[in-house]
């Protein structure tokens, strides 16, 4: 009896695994004519300490994220049908994974393997493309994101690695960080941030290159902020009315005319390259000592970008300078970032012009560029937690616009500074 329970358990397992494997080769297919490659890297999102457990014996009355979750599954051949034996979820370990701002993110355990679920929220669904899979799928393909299983309208399946995400104490080499003074990790994500947006145009994936996703997703976040009100609402929550919808309309326009007029370097982007969105797998020590072990490659090897929700056609010098970007709370490391823009330029295949009889390095020339987005990386994060406030009105993300909004006022005062260096720079 027990042989036979033994025996019923690992066909149902078969079976499950024979589905997700035909359905991930089949989604990529659809999106692009590739073969599933077995055995490519793995990556994915890192649990959090506040994962909570979700049930899986799961009915239709459940919690409607629970719901989701289930029926995105099902869809992807990870969970049994409803007509189906029930044996296998026995087996499943589903846990929330308390990450990101807008989406609902899971650890998915089968049999000793591990996945990455994410769902779409609906508020996210209004800032991205039709799909938000293709950029996905890509870099899946390119082995520069995480290995994508399935995917459809509502999420995305992916194979999971234990590791760490990063934060700017660990890009700027400040005290709190563990990877010492940062320098050689931003050497290596640098040569992985080359590595994406030396990524030219993919007839499969042409949607991804036809227009400028910042100025895409700022549009439809400021529609959405203005059917909801959500200005006169933020105003009188905190309290301050100084940013009206009209003005942050301005700002925006402002921001966009200034930009377009000195015809920057767009690229195949992440969208949203801050510290948090790049990960080191469990094999990279945080240890200086223990990381100097490492060779080079070896470093790069672990190092994943991952969230590429808004990846797609962007300005270069806005991803750079997200990445550096820094608060109240870490300095600005001018060596870290030099140190970047160096080791990116070894890998990216458009080598910056210098200056004739001048002696003004490439290196320089790029981390100029990258300065005159600092206020936009600004504003840009201010609408985006707006727009969060827009959906439920919490207090959090009122607060973390307006922190975001008054950043954006501090640094807009160097704006035209900025603009004038890197013209001189590049003698436009």
């Amino acid at each position: 009896m027990l042989v036979s329970s033994i025996f019923n358990i690992l066909f149902c397992a078969g079976l499950e695994w024979a589905r997700l494997d035909y359905r991930a080769k089949a989604t990529i297919r659809s999106l692009k004519n590739v073969q599933f490659m077995e055995g490519s890297k793995e990556a994915g999102h890192v649990p959090d300490h506040t994962a909570k457990k979700v049930s899986c014996n799961h009915t239709d009355g459940g919690d409607c994220d629970e719901v989701k979750l289930i029926s995105f599954l099902r869809r992807a051949g990870l969970f049994p049908q409803k007509n189906e034996t029930a044996n296998i979820s026995s087996h499943i370990s589903l846990k929330s994974l308390e990450c990101g701002y807008c989406n609902k993110v899971y650890h998915v355990e089968l049999l000793s393997k591990n996945y990455v679920a994410k769902i779409y929220s609906d508020v996210a669904k209004e800032r991205m493309l039709k799909s938000a899979n293709p950029a996905d799928v890509l870099l899946s393909y390119k082995s520069l994101g995480p290995n994508v299983l399935y995917c459809d309208e509502d999420g995305i399946l992916m194979n999971f690695v234990d590791g760490a995400t990063l934060n700017a104490s660990d890009v700027h080499g400040d005290t709190s960080s563990s990877f010492g003074n940062g320098t050689e990790l931003c050497r290596a994500i640098a040569r992985k941030v080359a590595a994406l947006h030396a990524i030219g145009p993919q007839p499969e994936f042409n949607s991804l290159f036809q227009e400028n996703m910042l100025w895409f997703s700022l549009e439809r976040m400021m529609s959405y902020i203005l059917r909801k009100n959500a200005c006169l609402a933020f105003a009188r929550a905190t309290g301050i009315d100084e940013w009206p919808f009209q003005r942050l309309s301005d700002e925006i326009h402002e921001m966009r005319n200034s930009i377009e007029v000195l015809n920057l370097p767009q690229v195949f982007g992440h969208g949203d390259l801050k510290p948090s969105n790049i990960m080191c797998s469990g094999n990279l020590s945080k240890d200086e000592s223990s990381s100097m072990n490492n060779s080079f490659d070896d470093t790069v090897n672990q190092i994943f970008l991952i969230d590429f929700e808004m990846a797609g056609l962007i300005y270069r010098g806005f991803d750079l300078y997200k990445l550096f970007r820094t608060n109240q709370f870490t300095k600005y490391t001018d060596e870290n970032m030099r140190a970047f823009a160096e080791s990116y330029l070894i890998y990216f295949e458009q080598e910056l012009p210098r200056l004739e009889g001048e002696n003004i390095e490439a290196s320089t020339v790029l981390q100029l560029e990258s300065k005159v987005f600092k206020p936009l990386t600004w504003l840009e994060a201010g609408v985006f937690f707006l727009f969060l406030y827009a959906e439920d009105q919490q207090e959090c993300w009122a607060q973390l616009a307006l922190s975001r909004l008054r950043c954006y006022e501090q640094s807009k005062v160097s704006f035209d500074a900025d603009i004038n260096k890197y013209i001189s720079a590049m003698d436009i």
